[in-house]
C-alpha cells in the first residue's frame, strides 16, 4: 500500500474546514503549530509530506484564517 502524500492540492478542503472552526482571536503562531502538529500526526500514521508542502499548507491556513477574521470583522461592524 502506497503512503498518502499530503499536498496543498489534496488538503485544501481539510484546511478550510479546520479554519472555519478556529476562533478569530487565534494568533498565526497557533495556526502554524496546529497545522504542523496535524501533519506530523498524519506522518506518524504513514502519510508523507515534504517540508515545502508543509510550508505551503501553513501559509494557506494562515491566509484562510485571516480571511475568516476579516469576514467576522465586516459582519460585526455592520459593513455586510
Amino acid at each position: 500500500m502506497e503512503a498518502t502524500k499530503i499536498t496543498l492540492g489534496n488538503a485544501r478542503a481539510s484546511v478550510r474546514w479546520l479554519m472555519g472552526g478556529m476562533h478569530v482571536t487565534a494568533p498565526d503562531s497557533y495556526i502554524e503549530s496546529m497545522v504542523r502538529d496535524r501533519i506530523a500526526n498524519a506522518c506518524r500514521k504513514g502519510a508523507t509530506c515534504s517540508s515545502r508542502s508543509a510550508d505551503a499548507l501553513v501559509r494557506y491556513a494562515i491566509r484562510a484564517h485571516r480571511e475568516n477574521v476579516d469576514l467576522y470583522r465586516r459582519v460585526m461592524s455592520g459593513r455586510i
